[in-house]
């Protein structure tokens, strides 16, 4: 093996092949299969699919669906403090910005296949279907079992038809017809079997503090406004605001919330 070092570039000649490091401490390349670091503190490749670094930034590769640093094929990382690859399916970020996984059963942020993150402390995806969000700003997920939230602070996906969100807004899919929002403000869903707020398709809401699907065909707000749908044509407020059944698949409120039904079974 042979190093030249110039200006703070490191140039490591293994194998006929070089490697460049920028600000590297120590580099052991036991195999350089899928790896590129533009600035790292340690970094040790244990196997031909592991890599290890053992600064401030630590990156573990477990199997051999793993990852691959400033490149696009499994997981591209901006910033990132700690993150290990516990599966060929699992992703944990104790600390990162952007994380791509282009594996079809896996996480991508920053794209539209499965979820985009424009800011996160933690994500953990325990499986092909769950994504657990510790600290989010955006999560879009854009799959037809998907939900897009504008500001959240946990998300755990425990299912495919399953969100939890943990912090002062909560959201909780229990079902492909079933949304319950314990505090929030804005969440989409953009299957046709799903609810979405802050659109026309389903539900539009302006301001609302509590939000129940109880079934398919059933609303509960819980703040100061509450509306209860019956049935698919019934609609029950119980507090002083106004309400007009412009037919019997419609319903508008007058006063700061605006709720229309536009088919039987869609709110």
């Amino acid at each position: 093996m042979h190093k030249e070092n110039q200006k703070g570039l490191a140039r490591i000649h293994y194998k006929s092949k070089v490697f460049s490091c920028y600000k590297v401490q120590f580099v052991q390349l036991q195999s350089a299969q899928f790896v590129q670091l533009q600035s790292a503190q340690f970094v040790q490749l244990q196997s031909p699919h592991t890599l290890q670094l053992q600064s401030a930034q630590l990156v573990q590769l477990q199997n051999p669906h793993t990852l691959q640093l400033q490149s696009a094929q499994f997981v591209q990382l901006q910033s990132a403090q700690f993150v290990q690859l516990q599966s060929p399916h699992t992703v944990q970020l104790q600390s990162a910005q952007l994380v791509q996984l282009q594996n079809p059963h896996t996480l991508q942020l920053q794209s539209a296949q499965f979820v985009q993150l424009q800011s996160a402390q933690f994500v953990q995806l325990q499986s092909p279907h769950t994504v657990q969000l510790q600290s989010a700003q955006f999560v879009l997920l854009q799959s037809p079992h998907t939900v897009q939230l504008q500001s959240a602070q946990l998300v755990l996906l425990q299912s495919p038809l399953t969100v939890l969100l943990q912090s002062a807004q909560f959201v909780l899919l229990q079902s492909p017809h079933t949304v319950l929002l314990q505090s929030a403000q804005f969440a989409l869903q953009q299957s046709a079997q799903f609810v979405k707020l802050q659109s026309a398709q389903f539900v539009q809401l302006q301001s609302a503090q509590f939000v129940q699907l109880q079934s398919p065909h059933t609303v509960l707000l819980q703040s100061a406004q509450f509306v209860q749908l019956q049935s698919p044509h019934t609609v029950l407020l119980q507090s002083a605001q106004f309400v007009q059944l412009q037919s019997p698949h419609t319903v508008q409120l007058q006063s700061a919330q605006f709720v229309q039904l536009q088919s039987p079974h869609t709110v």
